[in-house]
């Protein structure tokens, strides 16, 4: 490990982070289907028809074994394919495995054991490379060689730092680098995957791709990712990656390591086939560079970027008002990324039942039949989901929902979209996960949206966004907080005048006129980045 700290070992011994441990299984637990795992091993090459006679696999986080199971099968058939004696010297150091929760661990070492012996190795040999292969602990906390696995395969937990057990995120915090503990616990094993995987050596990774992008994972991008080369990148259903139901969309990667570390992080982005290469997402880079240089962020210019609130079972918390029956207080009205049409609002008459108190503390439901009834109604699916860790709050959401929070004036612009989209929300909707807020204590919100709408937000988009396959942008909060604007009240008046005026005209045309002189920009590249119901003919 060389990034200015140490994956450090944990004496165990004096510690007992077993609860911690069940609590963090219960949150993401979240495995790997069949096809899946096997697709994920084939691609880092990991199968029967490769020499795997001097291979090293590490599997950080197994789980139920979906991983490890079909890369056990994959090393034995290698082995016979190749006439060479299936003994416990020759096979024990091919494979190295972790799980942390304790009763998990213990089954599934039986069951590779039995695996084992249906595979027609002795007793003797299976229960000997069961117990070798396997270990019944953290691997993050683990002494694990560096440079010492050829390939590494892995579905690793996706949960928020906040939502880590107490005791087991204030161990991370002392015994892992400072850039590892932050955002979200996968970049914990990503860090450490790519420290133990040797030189050439391939990760097979089973993960969202928040980690490329976000503002939490900025610093570790910078030490790690200069370390890897992103060889493939697919994006794959939730139905088709596992077990569970799930609201992320997962990513398989494949990663190598380098030989020699070299080049910066953003490097890796360019790499991922998307819209950083093309022609247009050149000339949007260039035009926003000269942007950047005139004018600062959105967020230095008077407005705040929030992204909506992760609700967790939004069944139990979203519906239209004919089929809610809890008291008025509690809902505010609620928009989903699809409502979002041509720069507009087309609601479809959904609410959502906020469960916070102004001081952001949870209402007392006592206090409230009428929703406590509702929710109890969920109460089996509420209670068992990750960001619930104490009995009293079963029903509280992955992120705090407090009308005042959402009820102002703001914009709106979907996450994930084909076209950039931007809507004028005047009556104080909720947005859903999927959406990014832009409230503003300076600039008129109508004349911002206008701003953004003509050209702007599509731009920065085209030079920043990562571009998905079917060409669909994935909008980040760390995308829109860039936005270059000028200051409100920096603009001479008579141009802060004329805004309004074409803005209340709605004359699109004469108001791209003046966005492009204040920008220094040629009116026509302007068009060129519109949004679809900005666009001029």
């Amino acid at each position: 490990m060389s990034h200015n700290g140490i994956f450090e070992v944990l004496d165990q011994s004096d510690r007992n982070l077993s609860d911690d441990a069940f609590e963090l299984h219960q949150r993401c637990g979240i495995y790997t289907k069949k096809p899946m795992a096997e697709s994920l091993l084939a691609s880092i090459g990991w199968c029967e028809a490769e020499d795997l006679t001097n291979a090293r696999l590490l599997e950080p986080c197994s789980g139920n074994g979906a991983l490890l199971e079909p890369a056990i099968k994959a090393l034995i058939g290698s082995f016979r394919i190749r006439g060479i004696r299936l003994s416990y010297r020759g096979l024990a150091d091919r494979i190295a495995a972790f799980e942390i929760h304790p009763k998990t661990a213990n089954q599934l070492q039986i069951r590779i054991c039995e695996l084992l012996i249906s595979m027609r190795l002795s007793r003797q040999t299976s229960e000997k490379l069961a117990s070798h292969w396997f270990s019944g602990s953290d691997y993050l906390l683990a002494n694990v060689e560096e440079n010492s696995f050829s390939h590494i395969v892995a579905n690793p937990p996706y949960v928020r730092w906040a939502n880590v057990p107490k005791n087991l995120a204030k161990t991370y915090s002392k015994r892992l680098p400072k850039e590892v503990t932050r955002g979200d616990l996968c970049i914990s094993f990503i860090a450490k995957m790519i420290d133990t995987c040797a030189p050439n050596g391939q990760i097979g990774l089973l993960s969202s791709d928040r980690w490329l992008y976000s503002g939490y994972a900025e610093t570790f991008r910078q030490k790690w990712l200069p370390h890897i080369e992103i060889k493939e990148f697919k994006e794959v259903m939730p139905s088709e990656a596992f077990v569970n139901k799930v609201s992320a969309y997962p990513v398989a990667f494949v990663l190598r390591k380098k030989l020699v570390s070299n080049g910066a992080a953003a490097k890796q982005l360019y790499k991922l086939g998307r819209s950083k290469g093309t022609r247009e997402s050149r000339a949007a880079a260039k035009l926003l560079s000269g942007w950047n240089r005139k004018f600062a962020p959105i967020e230095q210019n008077g407005c705040r970027v929030r992204v909506g609130p992760a609700l967790g079972h939004e069944p139990a918390f979203v519906a239209k008002k004919n089929d809610f029956s809890v008291e008025d207080k509690l809902l505010i009205p609620f928009v989903r990324p699809r409502e979002i049409v041509n720069d507009e609002i087309d609601w479809n008459g959904f609410w959502a039942l906020c469960v916070n108190t102004p001081d952001k503390g949870l209402i007392d439901l006592s206090e409230y039949p009428l929703a406590q009834r509702r929710l109890k109604t969920y109460k089996t699916n509420l209670i068992g989901r990750s960001c619930v860790n104490k009995s009293e709050s079963w029903f509280k959401t992955i992120d705090k929902t407090e009308k005042s929070m959402w009820a102002g004036e703001k914009l709106l612009i979907p996450e994930l979209s084909k076209f950039p989209r931007v809507a004028h929300d005047e009556l104080g909707f909720m947005p859903s996960h999927g959406i990014y807020a832009i409230f503003s204590e300076q600039w008129p919100l109508k004349i911002l949206r206008a701003l953004l709408a003509c050209g702007v937000l599509g731009a920065v988009l085209s030079a920043t966004a990562p571009k998905l396959n079917g060409g669909f942008y994935r909008c980040y909060k760390r995308f829109l907080t860039q936005i270059p604007i000028p200051e409100w009240s920096g603009l001479e008046i008579e141009v802060r005048e004329a805004l309004i005026l074409k803005s209340e005209k709605s004359d699109k045309r004469e108001f791209t006129e003046l966005v492009a002189n204040i920008y220094e920009t040629d009116l026509d590249l302007f068009n060129t980045y519109a949004t679809t119901s900005w666009r001029q003919d």
